[in-house]
């Protein structure tokens, strides 16, 4: 997005689906990563709450007509993965694109760990 659309998210008074539910911070967490209370949220179809971040780059994963869809088709070695950033193995690692490189992270982790910035 560019500044000028986040700009205009903001004004509009953009509210994510977690908090259009008044689902309490506490009780919010995505079944992608650990990141659970940063960014904005979505439901999946089964009722389940993600990133829409972690939605969008999880590959499997797509918003479809009634919420969030192909979480449980992700590729299973994905979630025993550990996450070159939390260190957990907790949701879906992905592996890094560079040729060479090993390393895994979750998408909410690249995002939203300090000093990484939104990649």
């Amino acid at each position: 997005l560019t500044s000028h659309a986040v700009q205009a998210i903001l004004v509009s008074g953009f509210r994510c689906e977690a908090c259009n539910y008044d689902l309490q911070q506490e009780k919010r967490f995505c079944v992608l990563c650990p990141q659970g209370k940063l960014g904005a949220m979505k439901q999946s179809n089964d009722g389940r709450w993600v990133h829409a971040a972690c939605a969008t780059y999880c590959p499997g994963v797509f918003f479809g007509p009634r919420g969030v869809s192909g979480i449980n088709k992700v590729n299973k070695s994905l979630w025993k993965k550990v996450c070159c950033y939390c260190n957990t193995s907790g949701g879906a690692a992905l592996a890094c694109g560079a040729e060479g490189c090993s390393r895994t992270f979750h998408v909410g982790c690249a995002v939203w760990t300090p000093g990484l910035g939104a990649r």
